[in-house]
């Protein structure tokens, strides 16, 4: 596997968390008291999976070895990483504003709007990327450059079945929101997990 494709993997489930967070902010602002365990567990998936996994990987693995041979990308690499820490920010918001609604405060109009907000950059933010990522495995990145950034990337995973358990997660929250049955494992079946999600 080369490593665009790999981290377009994860946006597939990325996306999907997308679906959910933007679902979950429709309910919110209609009023919707959503149990407090999904909040949080969309929380933590930003958190965990989006930033200090998948973010991560791209930091520690990918921009490193592309602004190492590919001066002319250094300009958008930057604009990735101003992106990631909008991203960081937005979800730190999100819990705040969590933790505010959780206690009774009426603050569901703005809860909704940042989980709308974070939901725009997942959308825009793994488009762009997706794109780049074609160039990086087509014409950035030797093959020996690709196995340099896909051994940065176990470094970041430690846990070789981290990723299922956040397509699981994912996985899990979209299903409970699209009001659909899951349909197998996220990442590395031969099918979709959820028909009709993104």
């Amino acid at each position: 596997m080369k490593a665009g494709s790999d981290l377009r993997a994860d946006h597939r489930v990325i996306r999907r968390l997308e679906y959910a967070i933007r679902k979950m902010s429709a309910r919110i602002a209609r009023g919707e008291k959503l149990p407090p365990e999904d909040v949080e567990e969309a929380i933590g998936l930003m958190m965990e999976f989006v930033d200090a996994y998948h973010h991560a990987k791209e930091e520690v693995g990918l921009f490193p070895v592309v602004q190492g041979v590919a001066r002319g990308e250094q300009k958008t690499v930057y604009g990735f990483l101003v992106e990631h820490e909008f991203g960081r920010r937005a979800a730190m918001r999100i819990e705040q504003e969590y933790v505010r609604w959780a206690k009774g405060e009426e603050t569901a109009e703005s809860l909704s709007r940042f989980m709308l907000t974070y939901a725009d950059f997942i959308r825009a933010h793994t488009s762009k990327e997706d794109a780049w990522f074609e160039a990086v495995d087509g014409r950035l990145l030797s093959a020996e450059q690709q196995r340099e950034v896909l051994g940065r990337f176990s470094r970041v995973e430690k846990n070789p079945q981290a990723k299922k358990e956040f397509a699981r997660r994912v996985n899990r929250l979209a299903v409970r929101y699209s009001g659909r049955r899951g349909k197998g494992d996220a990442i590395g079946g031969s099918h979709r997990p959820t028909e009709g999600l993104p």
